[in-house]
């Protein structure tokens, strides 16, 4: 019986192991590509989209959304903010490294910030700041508990893939608690547009905030959201 059930478990490890190794090779081969591309020159389609297949997340942006990011680091200073860690905090922190920007990402998910953490460490990029900050109720909303963490003055830009999109009140937070972090021409680039939950949050940001907006993105919608 035990000969039958490790004949079982043996393989099934083994299988899991190398489809860990062959994705890690894949994402190795990415990220050499991706940071071989020169810095400020917009990466092309065909890379943004080799890249996004390596890391292989059903979550993960898009060669659209990719784009539209380095297309507005190009056209900012300063740090940058992100709600929400993964894919663009590797493509994103390697521009900054070489930019002498900083990159400051929340992540409410212990183990993903550790994942993530790793990768930096993985492909030397250590522009990046990433802090734990678990979803607490605030109020009409859930928003990410910035209490404990040293946040700069004057983000000009803000790439928004956080929190996930069944947390109460959604994306709302970002403007409701972080105003005071943004400058006032502030650019946010606000992934999932064409989600129910986001465009509430749209049309909440632009009712309050007096924002303005633009959709983009045909594969998957996002949504361009310039302060006033």
């Amino acid at each position: 019986m035990l000969r039958t059930t490790l004949k079982k478990i043996v393989p099934q490890r083994f299988a899991r192991y190398m489809q860990k190794y062959r994705r890690q090779l894949a994402i190795d081969k990415a990220m050499r590509a991706f940071c071989g591309h020169p810095i400020g020159a917009v990466p092309s389609k065909s890379l943004l989209r080799e890249v996004v297949h390596a890391w292989d997340n059903d979550w993960s942006a898009q060669w659209e959304y990719l784009t539209a990011i380095f297309q507005t680091v190009g056209q900012t200073t300063g740090p940058i903010l992100e709600c929400g860690s993964g894919l663009t905090t590797l493509l994103v922190g390697h521009w900054c490294n070489q930019m002498g920007r900083r990159l400051y990402s929340l992540e409410h998910d212990p183990l993903w910030a550790t994942c993530i953490t790793r990768l930096l460490a993985r492909y030397r990029i250590d522009s990046v700041y990433v802090n734990m900050a678990p979803i607490i109720n605030s109020g009409s909303f859930d928003w990410y508990d910035i209490s404990e963490i040293e946040l700069p003055i004057g983000f000009d830009l803000v790439l928004c893939d956080g929190p996930p999109g069944d947390v109460r009140g959604g994306r709302i937070g970002l403007l409701e608690q972080m105003r005071g972090h943004l400058t006032h021409n502030c650019v946010v680039l606000l992934d999932d547009a064409a989600r129910p939950g986001e465009k509430e949050v749209l049309k909440l940001w632009a009712s309050a905030f007096k924002v303005l907006y633009r959709l983009e993105g045909l594969e998957k919608p996002f949504a361009i959201v310039t302060l006033n």
